[in-house]
């Protein structure tokens, strides 16, 4: 009779991070959102004002173990926000808006989410699928995670499956599934760790 071992997932890894997103998936994170009031109906409140700056610069939702980062697609100051809001990073990192500005902007969605990636090369390779698309015959509400854009923060190229991706399409679901690895470093990129410390430059709102 053999026995079962059981591997021990311990903290300082990219599979304990995922351990703690586990409520968290491409499809209930949204990566743009058309109103506060939106995202304040999403995520049932949990809203907060960064400091002094105005909401409808930037507003951040904090659900433990998450503290997401969403700002105006025209923000200039995105990248001062994001630090000031997650945790120090050991390495160097970009600040990326999950889905292009000059694409939210275009379709008037008022806050898209940000995220830090630790690969600028990949970061440049996905820049020129997010310039400005056409029209959309419906424009929902939120938008989503389609395959390209959920491969970003794993650091993989926009022809990483070997095809041309499609342009994003918000009405489009994505099936894509992710291991405990690649959940944890889908949750880094938004900012969660090991802990969950507190913020003290956050002030509830309310938009409802």
């Amino acid at each position: 009779m053999t026995e079962e071992v059981v591997k021990e997932i311990l903290p300082g890894t990219w599979r304990y991070v995922g351990l703690r997103m586990k409520d968290w998936h491409l499809w209930n994170v949204p990566i743009a959102v058309r109103s506060a009031k939106v995202l304040e109906r999403h995520f049932n409140g949990n809203c907060y004002q960064l400091g002094k700056i105005q909401t409808h610069n930037v507003i951040v939702v904090e659900i433990d173990p998450i503290r997401l980062v969403y700002v105006r697609p025209k923000f200039r100051r995105y990248r001062s926000a994001a630090l000031r809001t997650y945790p120090p990073a050991k390495w160097p990192i970009v600040i990326d808006h999950v889905l292009g500005r000059a694409i939210a902007h275009s379709w008037e969605y008022e806050y898209v989410l940000l995220q830090r990636l630790s690969n600028r090369k990949v970061n440049s390779e996905h820049a020129p699928r997010e310039k400005v698309l056409g029209p959309l015959p419906i424009y929902p509400d939120l938008c989503f995670w389609d395959r390209r854009v959920g491969d970003k923060p794993l650091n993989r190229g926009p022809t990483y499956w070997g095809d041309e991706p499609a342009d994003y399409d918000p009405n489009i679901e994505s099936d894509a599934g992710m291991t405990l690895q690649q959940h944890g470093r889908w949750g880094w990129a938004l900012g969660t760790e090991d802990t969950f410390e507190p913020h003290r430059q956050l002030t509830p709102v309310t938009f409802i």
